[in-house]
């Protein structure tokens, strides 16, 4: 017999050995939860977003998978979407809706007006924006495979 089991005087196992197991019994589940939580965590993509080296003001960017997407804000140039769907995803990165764009889906305010806009505002104070280009599923940008886990995803745009 088990040496930490101890016999009552009248032969049988103790009520503190018992209490023990109890308590043993009842971590058990919570112990393998607690293993698990690697690699079968939850998917989280986060990064950047520049256009040509300066983080993007604002926007939404979104990563699509099949008929299946998930969508966060771009604030300061970053971003975090939690449990986005796993595979291939395409990449779409849109402006603010409050940016204000033209006939031609470009950002109002443009300098010159022509490819799509970076910046708006003077010199201070200059917003960063996403081109309306990036808009569309067929943007150019490179597609990215989400796995399980937390991934890093940064993403120069171009004008």
């Amino acid at each position: 017999m088990d040496p930490r089991v101890r016999l009552s005087a009248n032969g049988m196992v103790s009520n503190r050995f018992i209490g023990r197991l109890c308590a043993s019994l009842l971590l058990f589940p919570f112990l393998l939860a607690g293993l698990g939580c690697g690699a079968g965590s939850k998917p989280v993509v986060s990064g950047k977003v520049t256009l040509s080296g300066q983080s993007v003001s604002g926007g939404t960017i979104k990563f699509q998978v099949g008929d299946k997407e998930a969508a966060a804000p771009i604030l300061d140039g970053k971003y975090s979407i939690d449990n986005p769907p796993l595979g291939e995803a395409t990449i779409t990165i849109s402006p603010p809706l409050d940016a204000g764009v033209d006939s031609k889906g470009l950002p109002t305010g443009a300098p010159g007006g022509g490819g799509g806009a970076t910046t708006l505002g003077g010199p201070t104070g200059a917003k960063v924006l996403p081109p309306a280009k990036y808009s569309q599923p067929n943007n150019g940008l490179a597609k990215f495979t989400i796995k399980g886990g937390k991934q890093t995803h940064d993403i120069d745009l171009t004008p």
